[in-house]
């Protein structure tokens, strides 16, 4: 099961920097890297790491992301 993390301010604590999230997966236990980046503060960073990375099913991961980062 895919898990969608959100970090908030915990790795930026200024307020001034953006949110970041990220993506956890329970079946292997492990925070999931696309591109090699595992933390992500735009969907659109993240839209782009998940097709240069060749996965599939992107719709998948971003249907987990709530409103506040669009």
């Amino acid at each position: 099961m895919k898990r969608f993390i959100d970090l908030g301010l915990q790795l930026n604590l200024d307020e001034d920097e953006p949110l970041e999230f990220a993506f956890f997966c329970t079946v292997v236990d492990k925070f999931e890297s696309f591109y090699g980046t595992m933390t992500w503060n735009s969907i659109d960073d993240f839209r782009a790491d998940y097709i240069c990375s060749g996965a599939k099913d992107l719709e998948r991961y971003i249907e987990l992301i709530p409103n506040k980062y669009y």
